[in-house]
């Protein structure tokens, strides 16, 4: 019994022998870069992506820290701090925050609803004659551009904290 690839020439052989090993390379290449690349974006461009976003919301500055956590609908961040203004003197502190979201809402819905929570909480809150005690007006506008992703606060909650 002959073997099926008796009857081919040895340089059509050869051809599609390197069309499979340049294949082979360049798709593990490619994948080694997107999970370098997904991995130096989780480590280093999420928290500050977070952090330039729920300032925007809060209408304040949040220093959030370093990524604690990371689940398929949420992000823990380590020691946080939401500062004073000049005309507000709320300001809290805060052990851990984390950041939940409905991934499905986002791919089919292009609308990312944040929940806040603030873990083991230290601070002092003011309450606002016309705001309430917050004083975070989150917006509920729709922009006049279409965005790509819409993007809003839903709740903040407080947990295991101590404000005065």
């Amino acid at each position: 019994m002959t073997s099926p690839n008796a009857d081919r020439p040895p340089e059509r052989r050869r051809f599609w022998k390197r069309v499979a090993i340049t294949l082979g390379a360049g798709t593990l290449i490619i994948g080694s870069a997107a999970i370098v690349g997904t991995w130096l974006f989780i480590n280093r461009g999420l928290t500050p992506l977070l952090e330039r976003r729920l300032s925007t919301l809060l209408e304040r500055e949040l220093e959030l820290g370093d990524l604690a956590g990371l689940s398929w609908n949420g992000v823990r961040v380590g020691p946080s701090r939401l500062n004073a203004t000049e005309s507000d003197p709320t300001y809290v502190t805060a052990d851990a925050v984390e950041v939940g979201f409905a991934p499905l809402k986002l791919l089919f819905q292009r609308e990312l609803e944040l929940d806040l929570r603030i873990v083991g909480a230290d601070g002092y809150l003011e309450q606002h004659p016309d705001e309430g005690w917050l004083g975070v007006d989150v917006p509920t506008f729709e922009p006049v551009e279409d965005p790509l992703i819409k993007v809003r606060m839903d709740d903040i909650d407080v947990v295991d904290s101590q404000i005065t």
